[in-house]
Parts: structure tokens; C-alpha cells; sequence
């Protein structure tokens, strides 16, 4: 038995040799042909970063949900990688979203929160910048009479304004048969308005028992009843006052002549002083 072990060994002694240094050299042999690697010749979370050429990671190779914020570079999303709609409410920062943020234009009252000023909604200290909001602004019907303050308001913040006109005429005139401006003024409104006028004249009589009566004149037209001074109130070098007002509704927008006029009654008559005043109200 012996025998034949050490004749085995003798006659194979070079090919022992041979396997000896094979293993002890580590050469490796590469395997024929392409695409001959599979993923179960490769023991699990060996393929690292350096075996993998830049830029060969494609989506397809990535799994559902297995990109998360840790992967991502700060500041690499850009408007292109968000798919249109996609954010949301929950999806933005609290106090994220300034003026440079929203679209010129684009804010209605839809999208302010509550129900509107003062009645738990837009709280405009907080929101809106002092001074920013116009009346471009403002949605029509929106201001009541509860968001003005007391006393603020004049002619200029009157839808086409508040309009008025006076005169006053100190020249002594003798009153003519047929009627005598005794005074008169220009008042123009911005638009359709009603016009109030009042007018006064002073008269003076030489003889006894004058009487005069006076009306009030829109461009030329009386509008008014008769004013009439009482029998023999004027009197011998006496003085007397009568006064006229009137109005008219829906004058149309533009300049318009307000006058008082007088007539003697009896007896001669002279217009001292007189003054009239008037308003339009759109």
C-alpha cells in the first residue's frame, strides 16, 4: 500500500506543482462573451458607487419612493422637476408666501380668508402693507358708511363732487318793468345733480306803497314760485328784504348761471343790496 502511494506521488509530482501555484498566484480568468454577469453572481451590497459609471443611473433603475430629501442636493428642485398643480397648501411654509411670490392681479376677495373686513376676516394690519390699497382696490359696493370715519369726508370724495356757486352785488339799481337780475352766480357740477338756490335782495322805495316780487333763474328760466314783499312795507325812503330759494333735480353735468330776479309791483323801486348762493348735489 505504501508503495503505491509514493509511486502516485512520484509519478504526479509536477501537476501537484502546478495546482499549488495556481492557487497561490490569485490569477483570475475572465469569462467569455458580454452580458454574462448576473445579479446572482453578485453578493448583495457589493455594487458600490465606484462600480457604477457617472451618469448610468437612469429612473428606470430606481424604485417606487426610494428618492427621499436625503438624496436630493439643498436648492437642485427647480420649477422644471415639479410637475404642474402638484403643490399644495401643505406643501408651503408657513409665512413662505410674500407680495414678489403672488401675481399681480390675481388676489380676489375669494381668497382672503373670513368673511370680509371687520366680521372676523382679512385682517388688513396684518396683511396688507400701509398705504398700498387704492381704489382700484376695492370691489364696487364693498365700503359702507361703518368704514368711513366720522367727519371725513368733503365735496372731492363725492361721486362727481360737491359744486357750488355764490355772488353778491352791492350796485344800486332801479328795478325795470319787465324784471331785473338783481344778483346772479355760475355754479358747474361734475354731474347729473340736484342745484338748491337761495337768493336776497335788499329794496328801497322814493314813494308810498311799493311793492316788489322776486323769483330765482336757472340759465335764464325762473324756477321758482313769486316772492312778494308785503302792501307798503317798503315805504317813503323805507327798506325791505325779500328773499327766494328754490331748486331743480337732474340738471345735467356742466356750467350753469343761478340768478335772483325782481319786479316792482308798484311804485319805484331800487335794489340796494343782494346775494345768492347755491349747491349741487350729485
Amino acid at each position: 500500500m505504501g508503495t503505491r502511494i509514493r509511486h502516485h506521488i512520484r509519478s504526479n509530482v509536477i501537476g501537484y506543482i502546478a495546482i499549488f501555484l495556481f492557487a497561490m498566484s490569485g490569477t483570475a480568468f475572465g469569462l467569455a462573451g458580454s452580458n454574462t454577469v448576473f445579479s446572482d453572481d453578485i453578493v448583495n451590497q457589493e455594487v458600490k458607487t465606484d462600480d457604477i459609471a457617472n451618469g448610468d443611473v437612469g429612473i428606470a433603475d430606481l424604485g417606487v419612493n426610494s428618492v427621499g430629501s436625503g438624496e436630493l442636493n439643498d436648492g437642485s428642485v427647480k420649477s422644471p422637476e415639479i410637475n404642474d398643480g402638484t403643490i399644495a397648501t401643505a406643501d408651503i411654509v408657513d409665512g413662505a408666501v410674500n407680495s414678489a411670490k403672488i401675481l399681480d392681479q390675481s388676489v380676489t376677495g375669494t381668497d382672503l380668508s373670513g368673511t370680509g373686513f371687520g366680521n372676523n376676516g382679512f385682517n388688513g394690519d396684518e396683511e396688507i402693507i400701509d398705504g398700498s390699497i387704492t381704489g382700484f382696490d376695492i370691489g364696487a359696493n364693498q365700503i359702507g358708511g361703518g368704514h368711513i370715519a366720522d367727519g371725513s369726508l368733503s365735496g372731492p370724495d363725492i361721486a362727481g363732487g360737491l359744486a357750488s356757486g355764490a355772488s353778491q352785488n352791492a350796485a344800486v339799481v332801479t328795478l325795470a318793468g319787465g324784471g331785473t337780475d338783481v344778483v346772479s352766480a355760475t355754479i358747474s357740477n361734475e354731474s347729473t345733480s340736484q342745484i338748491i338756490i337761495n337768493g336776497t335782495a335788499e329794496l328801497t322805495g322814493a314813494d308810498a306803497d311799493e311793492r316788489a316780487q322776486c323769483f330765482i333763474k336757472l340759465d335764464g328760466g325762473i324756477i321758482s314760485l313769486g316772492y312778494e314783499s308785503t302792501f307798503d312795507d317798503i315805504g317813503t325812503n323805507n327798506e325791505a328784504t325779500v328773499a327766494a330759494n328754490s331748486f331743480a333735480n337732474s340738471v345735467a353735468p356742466g356750467a350753469h348761471t343761478v340768478a335772483m330776479t325782481c319786479f316792482p309791483l308798484s311804485g319805484t323801486i331800487v335794489k340796494d343790496d343782494a346775494g345768492i348762493n347755491a349747491i349741487a348735489i350729485p
